[in-house]
Parts: structure tokens; C-alpha cells; sequence
């Protein structure tokens, strides 16, 4: 995931925007979500 970002600032502000905005019950419900919705080229389910 970090790959596709041009930097690591990018990661970490990309990473607070998505703390700021949506609800995540812990880590691993972010870590999923962001390995199933943010993956290249991932279907989005709406």
C-alpha cells in the first residue's frame, strides 16, 4: 500500500484523513479496510 504513495508524508496524511472521517472499531478493522478497499484496482462496492 505505502508503494503507492509518493511519500511517506503522503501515507500518513492519507492515513489521518481516513482516522478523521470514517469509524474503525480497532486497528485490525482499519488494517482490513485498507487492504480490501484501497487495494489497486479494487471494486467498489458502493
Amino acid at each position: 500500500m505505502r508503494s503507492l504513495l509518493p511519500s511517506r508524508r503522503t501515507f500518513f496524511e492519507h492515513l489521518r484523513a481516513l482516522l478523521q472521517y470514517l469509524p474503525f472499531d480497532d486497528w485490525d478493522h482499519l488494517m482490513r479496510f485498507m487492504q480490501q478497499r484501497l487495494a489497486p484496482n479494487a471494486p467498489d462496492t458502493g
